[in-house]
């Protein structure tokens, strides 16, 4: 047995390889693609099924985004649904009526936002397919700040600092009342005992 025919495959085993190449390539692509859409939040209405989640993922604080809403009957995508679906978003009691378009795949539709708080944000579908009337909740990926992806530091994260604040606030508004009180009390205290020292003084 020569070097070469030890270092090279033979026919037999390039054969085979060329045969499995393809199924290979689509495993491959499947994979990738399971794990893309693992991140979508993905319901039922009636024979539809709607997909929801963010176009660029992750979701930043302060990055431009835009909801990815894809609907499917069967196998076959929905078109036609941007001014039948109505999209809301909610962070606590904030709401925003979303404007949605048409994406260019089929059935694929998106509503620009721009993120500028970080946690979970909600999202009701509402309006109607056709004949299905729409009332579902659904919840998006977290959007995150912007300092995981930023390197070598991470700015200043304004939303942090915020919260700080308000705890410190809040924290110096307690040591004021806390203050006011010990205050009081000493000056009840002191008036208290002004009529016991003047009579002791008295001859």
């Amino acid at each position: 047995m020569t070097l070469k025919s030890m270092l090279l495959p033979s026919k037999k085993t390039r054969r085979l390889l060329v045969s499995i190449l393809p199924a290979l390539l689509a495993v491959g692509f499947a994979t990738q693609a399971a794990t893309s859409a693992f991140a979508h939040s993905r319901v039922e209405a009636g024979p539809y099924t709607i997909v929801v989640g963010w176009e660029n993922e992750p979701a930043i604080v302060g990055e431009r985004n835009a909801l990815l809403i894809e609907v499917w009957e069967g196998d076959q995508p929905v078109v036609g649904l941007e001014g039948a679906l109505e999209v809301t978003l909610s962070y606590g009691s904030e709401t925003f009526q979303a404007n949605l378009i048409p994406a260019a795949e089929p059935g694929t539709y998106l509503a620009e936002i721009y993120p500028t708080v970080r946690g979970e944000y909600q999202v009701h579908l509402g309006g109607q397919i056709k004949e299905q009337v729409l009332d579902l909740e659904v919840a998006a990926d977290e959007v995150l700040s912007a300092s995981v992806l930023q390197f070598p530091e991470p700015r200043l994260d304004t939303g942090a600092l915020e919260e700080r604040i308000a705890a410190l606030q809040e924290e110096l508004h307690g040591l004021r009342l806390l203050a006011i009180t010990a205050t009081t009390l000493a000056l009840i205290a002191l008036g208290a005992a002004v009529p016991a020292l003047l009579k002791r003084k008295k001859p």
